[in-house]
């Protein structure tokens, strides 16, 4: 049958189902009644076998051509990726992310939702915006347009207008939260509710297969030539196994987290929102790349799945979840795509980065679109571009440390989180880098926080710790003391005792800031040794009865609990003295009474060997 009999054909289905709404309104339609059954096994395998089988990654466009479109202030352009060279480019401004389909490109444009050809970039048609535009799906004969809720409509609406013409053959209207479609064979797919994933015939609007998730959120539908996948933060496969609602016994794909990514990274575009421009209010995604294979497994290409946040990327092992790299780009990314051996993205500046997944340097690049590029979307298949840039060499450790210190004030999250990652590398070198994250007086406290605790617990390098402790504040030499409190309580994690001297230095000083007095004082007790009981007790002794550290000053009792840690019974008598002492504190007696009223402290293990000197060369 010819596409125009086709039309006619469909346009009879049309008008019959959906008679009410040729008239121009809505009708009470079956589709997204909660009566419809859902999850059954018949109605599922059904509907699998109107897809196209699994098949090997190549684009969806009927032209199999990787095609990336760009969308720039007044300009949208179209671009072969495999041939690095423009197809064709049109002025027009669009005000939201292009959609590749089977034959068209598909925008919104001020107050119209438009159409052009991918082949050629000709206008199609324009279809009047209604409210909340969401996402668009194709096949040859039909577009499926989403517009969400709002303010003042609760309806939302899935839309079926002619390829040719731009004419809506049908509509439905329902007052519930739908996403943005996908198509496969004569079906189309479409998330509502953030709890369903409906098929509806293509050419006429029937709702034949419903899944409904029991104990997840979904947040996304897509179809590609692998086969057709839905999920939020877990990913799945649709088999027939999608009957059961529950994530046990799915094929489905969730990335196991040692570290949990900042952010919440979906893995997919949130079908829900409005496909905004702003590439600052994009969610993080994580992209990964299917498998071919039958319905009983979901497989993923190469090793590595992508998290992307704006311009950071991490490298995650999809086995183990384990980190492998990091990269920071000097624009945001507008759109990315997953692709055999690595990440291929557009940025905001207009170029085409391949970043490699082997290392996470980036070994392409070519300028598609003059900055700035609003909006971007691929349809690629599994493509990899020939290398045309030799990276620079930058170990692991030094690109975490450059995301970790950059930015603007941006992106805090995903940078404290880089400085974790930093912490779990090994080596003394990591180690002094989380010291000077620490000492950066000019970065968000939630890096600098996440840097100390990172250092907790860290044996390697903690020379670099105590050199730290060697500055002070000298107002002729304008120094300042380092993050002396951090320090201590990451030195007191391993018992270092070399710092032992450089922390009483600090007790001993008077510049030393109460809060930090604390930290140190209970470092001590926490360290262990007890060459620190006695400038423990004179400290105690000095201020017990002086108020130059506050009425209620903590440093106080965490100096009496460390001298009974220390010294135990023994260290009792003069401690009784400090609690019966009238001229004291009444903070600092009450204190001691109720540390001496206690249990006494567990002795500290003996302290461990000090390292063995590195041996003399020959």
């Amino acid at each position: 049958m010819t596409r125009a009999g086709a039309t006619r054909r469909a346009a009879v289905v049309a008008s019959v189902v959906w008679l009410a709404a040729s008239c121009g309104s809505a009708v009470e339609a079956p589709p997204f009644r909660l009566l419809f059954p859902d999850n059954r096994a018949g109605s599922i395998e059904a509907l699998l076998a109107r897809v196209p089988d699994p098949a090997a990654g190549a684009p969806m466009n009927a032209a199999g051509v990787p095609v990336l479109v760009v969308a720039s202030h007044g300009q949208v352009s179209a671009h072969d990726v495999s041939r690095d060279r423009r197809l064709w480019q049109a002025e027009i401004e669009a005000t939201s992310r292009p959609f590749v389909t089977e034959d068209a490109v598909i925008f919104l444009a001020g107050d119209d939702v438009v159409a052009l050809a991918l082949e050629s970039g000709r206008f199609l048609w324009r279809f009047p915006r209604e409210e909340q535009f969401l996402g668009a799906a194709a096949t040859y004969e039909l577009a499926f347009l989403v517009f969400g809720a709002a303010p003042g409509r609760r309806a939302s609406a899935l839309v079926a207008v002619d390829m040719e013409t731009g004419a809506q053959r049908w509509r439905i209207e329902v007052e519930r939260e739908i996403g943005a479609p996908a198509v496969a064979g004569d079906l189309v797919l479409v998330p509502w509710d953030h709890l369903y994933v409906s098929a509806f015939a293509a050419q006429s609007g029937v709702e034949v297969a419903r899944m409904r998730s029991l104990d997840d959120r979904i947040s996304f539908v897509t179809a590609r030539r692998e086969g057709i996948f839905y999920g939020g933060r877990t990913l799945y496969r649709l088999t027939s196994r999608s009957a059961r609602g529950t994530k046990r016994g799915q094929t489905r794909f969730e990335l196991p987290e040692p570290v949990a990514l900042p952010g919440e990274p979906t893995m997919g575009p949130d079908a829900f929102l409005p496909m905004s421009p702003d590439a600052a209010r994009h969610p993080a995604q994580i992209f990964w790349a299917p498998g071919v294979s039958d319905l009983a497994d979901l497989p993923l290409s190469g090793e590595l799945v992508y998290s992307l946040h704006r311009r950071i990327v991490f490298g995650i092992a999809h086995a183990d979840g384990a980190v492998r790299w990091a990269t920071e780009l000097s624009e945001d990314a507008i759109a990315a795509c997953a692709t055999e051996g690595g990440l291929l993205l557009v940025d905001a500046a207009g170029a085409l980065q391949f970043i490699d997944a082997s290392d996470g340097l980036v070994r392409y690049r070519s300028t598609v679109a003059a900055p700035p590029i609003l909006s971007a979307s691929f349809d690629l298949g599994i493509l990899r571009p020939h290398p045309n840039v030799r990276p620079e060499s930058s170990s692991a450790r030094a690109r975490l440390v450059e995301i970790a210190t950059g930015g603007d004030g941006g992106l805090v999250d995903v940078r404290a989180f880089a400085t974790r990652l930093l912490g779990r590398l090994p080596g003394p070198q990591a180690s002094a880098d989380l010291v000077r994250i620490i000492a950066h007086a000019g970065l968000p406290q939630a890096i600098r926080e996440a840097a100390a605790a990172s250092l907790e617990g860290r044996s390697e390098g903690t020379e670099a710790l105590i050199a730290a402790l060697g500055t002070h504040r000298d107002w002729l030499a304008r120094t300042e003391p380092g993050p002396v409190a951090a320090l201590a309580a990451a030195l007191a994690s391993v018992r270092e005792a070399r710092a032992v001297p450089a922390l009483l230095e600090h007790l001993d000083d008077p510049s030393t800031d109460p809060e930090t007095l604390a930290a140190i004082a209970r470092a001590l007790g926490e360290i262990g040794d007890h060459a620190a009981q006695g400038p423990l007790f004179t400290f105690l002794e000095r201020y017990h009865a002086d108020d130059a550290l506050g009425f209620r000053p903590p440093a106080l009792a965490e100096a009496a609990q460390a001298i009974l840690r220390l010294g135990g019974r023994d260290a009792r008598p003069r401690l009784e003295a400090i609690a019966a002492d009238p001229n004291g504190l009444a903070f600092v007696r009450d204190a001691t009474r109720e540390i001496l009223a206690g249990p006494d402290p567990v002795p500290s293990a003996p302290l461990p060997a000090p390292p063995a000197p590195p041996p003399t060369p020959p």
